[in-house]
């Protein structure tokens, strides 16, 4: 006989005047026992699905006896090509894991050995040669849709191809530490700026940071990424320490930064501000004007801010007591030049003039006479 084909055996007992019932127990190579309560025949179908030769026996038993025979049956393997092939495996992941992926081809009597031929988006291809199963395993570093297919074929011509498709997501990185910067001294009344900043760059967002300071309510930024940045002003003297909790999906770190408030000398503000420089001047040239805030002990720093008529504002902070610019002219008239000075205490305003006008002409140095014609 051949292979996935059922086969019918009859038993007939004797005498023909047995006396019934009659119980017959099959048993054969390969296949569960089977029992049947019967008359002087019985039968039992049996299918194989491995070759080779096959033992079938059988026991018939009545009150009065037993009796019992086999019989053999030699089954050969039929075999075919490749018709189906199919994937299994997650379709959802992380980056940094490994993902196994398992082909079965049909029919199952396909013959062996089946070559399969993997590829996946991102990946080497890979070549098996196995059985009616075959497995792979995949890791990505990378998030995204991945595609994977395989090609089953044996040496019988047959081919199919299946794919599969698995979701990689970035695998989430746990924040491991944060770190404030911000001035270490200030004033009363004052407000000052503080930094945080994660490590790794590159943790998973969104981060929460949770901003305390002694004497303050806590401040709490959610949604944020790799920095935050708080404000805060205290009325009272004496050391004080700013801590942040910095926190995502996979960890949490907290750090603490310490800052001294003092009062410090009083403001004297800024109640006047002088030009000077040059009152005349050449298109084309360069004039330079200073500026001097009053009075002498003005607290610094001060913040200057220079206009000019067809010039761009110029601001220079972080100045002193003076401070200079420069400006040129292409066109003729009168320039107003204008500055503010601005300290903690004030500000004050100047404006200056200077007369611009065409500059020397390139026929200089030349004298031309009149021309006389004699008769």
């Amino acid at each position: 006989g051949r292979d996935r084909r059922r086969y019918t055996f009859t038993a007939e007992v004797l005498p023909s005047d047995a006396t019934q019932p009659i119980t017959y127990t099959w048993e054969a190579d390969d296949q569960p026992m089977m029992q049947h309560s019967s008359g002087l025949t019985d039968t039992a179908t049996f299918m194989w699905d491995t070759s080779g030769l096959k033992t079938i026996q059988v026991m018939a038993m009545n009150g009065a006896g037993t009796v019992s025979a086999t019989h053999e049956i030699t089954i050969e393997l039929v075999v075919s090509g490749v018709q189906e092939v199919s994937i299994g495996g997650l379709s959802e992941g992380v980056t940094g894991e490994e993902y196994t992926f398992t082909a079965a081809v049909m029919p199952p009597y396909a013959a062996t050995p089946v070559t399969y031929t993997w590829e996946a988006d991102d990946q080497t291809m890979m070549q098996h040669s196995s059985g009616l199963t075959d497995t792979v395993t995949f890791m990505w570093d990378t998030s995204g849709l991945k595609t994977i297919q395989v090609t089953a074929m044996n040496h019988l011509s047959g081919t199919a191809t299946a794919t599969h498709e698995i979701m990689i997501a970035s695998l989430p990185i746990a924040v491991e530490g944060v770190s404030i910067s911000g001035p270490s001294e200030g004033q009363p009344g004052q407000d000052y700026t503080f930094t945080a900043e994660v490590s790794p760059t590159n943790a998973t967002q969104p981060i929460t940071y949770t901003w305390e300071a002694d004497g303050l309510e806590p401040v709490t930024h959610s949604g944020g990424g790799a920095s935050d940045t708080v404000t805060f002003s205290w009325d009272t003297e004496g050391p004080v320490t700013v801590r942040v909790t910095a926190m995502n999906v996979e960890g949490s770190a907290l750090a603490m930064h310490d800052i001294t408030i003092e009062a410090g000398p009083p403001v004297v503000a800024v109640t006047g501000v002088s030009i000077s420089g040059p009152t005349e001047g050449q298109t084309g040239e360069t004039y330079t004007f200073t500026a001097e805030v009053s009075p002498s002990d003005a607290s610094e720093p001060v913040t200057y801010v220079w206009g000019a008529i067809g010039q761009d504002p110029v601001t220079h902070e972080d100045g002193g007591l003076t401070d200079t610019v420069t400006f040129s002219w292409d066109t003729e008239g009168d320039k107003d030049i204008t500055v503010q000075a601005t300290n903690a205490g004030g500000s004050a305003d100047a404006s200056y003039l200077i007369t611009i006008s065409s500059g020397p002409s390139t026929e200089a140095g030349k004298v031309y006479l009149p021309l006389i014609v004699r008769q």
